[in-house]
């Protein structure tokens, strides 16, 4: 998972610096799907509070990367809700490799 999000981030900088005009362009660079670049940048569009959960491996064993591939609720506090991303893993140290 964390991978993924690393790659979204990625692609999203590539978009906005001009390195790739297109989503398309991007993927044909990349040399995968289009739509699979499209739904991983998704990712991007999570609360922080998702993204740092994910990157300290502390977000919920339910939570895996197909989900967040999905559309989410626009605001930030509802995507948290959704995944109750932060009442368990808050400050803690543990970590859960789900992919």
């Amino acid at each position: 998972m964390i991978n993924a999000v690393a790659r979204g981030f990625r692609w999203r900088e590539m978009l906005e610096s001009g390195t790739h005009a297109t989503i398309t362009d991007l993927a044909r660079a990349e040399r995968i799907d289009h739509s699979y670049v499209g739904r991983v940048m998704r990712v991007t569009l999570s609360a922080p509070g998702i993204v740092e959960a994910i990157l300290a491996g502390r977000q919920e064993e339910t939570l895996i990367l197909g989900t967040l591939m999905r559309p989410l609720p626009a605001e930030w506090k509802h995507q948290e809700a959704t995944f109750d991303i932060l009442r368990k893993g808050a400050g803690t140290s543990s970590t859960r490799s789900v992919t």
